[in-house]
């Protein structure tokens, strides 16, 4: 970013899967994110592996070693896989019990407003859904907040890249993100860091563009191919996004970084 940082900071975690967690990775994870001194930090669902209790325990300790604002939503891991009546019943019951976040939360830092969408349904084991009220609440919080504001929707099934990914309602859910004018899509779930700038067609015939950010798992063993332990950090400031993603380096036990790009902000309608 130009002349360093400046504005806002954004930690993005996903996939942190505690009960399939790398101990030293989590330690050093909590040490590299205290000297980012992010404004806020989100976390784009899978926080447990299995959705168990002391898993959720777990992850909640974890969390509460971080530093800043968090934001959190749940994935498919968040949800019981094989307690079918609590699943079709009380489905996040332990996410809101142990992690105490509304399944859409909003977080609204300085000159940035964040809106968590949870795209996991009760009646699909592992890909998405995003209903017509998901949609309305990208319209209703991030296309009202401020032309100024960093408009940022976080979930935890990626919304433009994921391949092979099926959410059902994405094309409904990325028109309400193009009619709002979002600047930034974060999300997880594939394990498989992507940063890319795409246009997105609104309503109004003009193309909208906007930053997909995919992170990787930030602490599981359940890592893709050649893909390490990953995470991004992101810095706004009034006229553009920098992005770097963190990879974790198991010969030097620590976390390198590589710059992913600077993206203009679009200028939008007041």
């Amino acid at each position: 970013m130009t002349g360093g940082r400046a504005g806002l900071r954004i930690v993005h975690l996903s996939d942190i899967h505690l009960g399939r967690d790398v101990q030293a990775v989590a330690d050093a994870l909590v040490a590299e994110v205290g000297l980012l001194a992010p404004d806020v930090v989100v976390v784009s669902g899978d926080l447990t592996q299995r959705a168990r209790t002391a898993q959720f325990r777990a992850a909640v300790a974890f969390l509460d070693r971080l530093p800043g604002e968090r934001l959190v939503v749940p994935g498919n891991h968040d949800t019981p896989l094989y307690a079918v009546h609590q699943r079709m019943f009380r489905t996040f019951g332990k996410f809101e019990r142990y992690v105490g976040s509304p399944l859409n939360p909003v977080v609204r830092a300085d000159g940035a407003v964040l809106l968590g969408v949870t795209t996991m349904p009760r009646w699909r084991w592992k890909d998405g859904y995003a209903s017509r009220n998901d949609a309305a609440r990208v319209r209703g919080t991030l296309g009202s907040s401020p032309p100024a504001d960093l408009r940022v929707l976080v979930t935890h099934h990626p919304l433009v890249h994921g391949s092979g990914v099926s959410v059902i309602g994405r094309d409904r859910i990325l028109q309400a993100v193009a009619d709002s004018r979002v600047d930034v899509l974060l999300s997880g779930h594939t394990h498989e860091p992507v940063v890319d700038r795409v246009e997105l067609k609104a309503g109004d015939g003009r193309r909208w563009p906007v930053l997909s950010v995919v992170t990787g798992t930030a602490l599981s063993d359940r890592v893709r191919g050649e893909e390490p332990n990953a995470f991004h950090v992101l810095d706004a400031d009034d006229v553009e996004v920098s992005v770097s993603t963190r990879r974790w380096d198991p010969a030097d036990d620590g976390w390198t970084a590589r710059d992913e790009g600077t993206f203009p902000r679009q200028a939008r309608d007041a």
